[in-house]
């Protein structure tokens, strides 16, 4: 999969509900940090849509909006390559 996929799939499963996969997109150290700024995704969050991508060395940068249809919250993410597998290293509201 290339990154924009999984940042793709990763709003999905926000979106979704299926929120251990969402989680474990993330470092440790990025989901703790992004916990602490207390920003979510809106109660009954049932759609997701990547509105940017831009890359930032070897690192990729999108802007994903998330919606409840009544609500809506865009959360601008940095994903890294860790390994052989791509993770989000910082979270962002936007």
């Amino acid at each position: 999969m290339t990154v924009r996929e999984i940042a793709e799939r990763h709003g999905q499963d926000v979106a979704a509900g299926n929120m251990r996969g969402a989680l474990a997109d993330f470092t440790p150290e990025a989901l703790q940090a992004f916990s602490a700024l207390g920003i979510m995704p809106p109660r009954g969050t049932n759609s997701a849509e990547v509105l940017s991508e831009r890359q930032d060395g070897a690192n990729y940068i999108y802007d994903i909006s998330y919606s409840s249809g009544a609500d809506a919250t865009t959360i601008r993410s940095t994903w890294a390559q860790q390994g052989d597998t791509w993770k989000i290293v910082k979270a962002e509201g936007v």
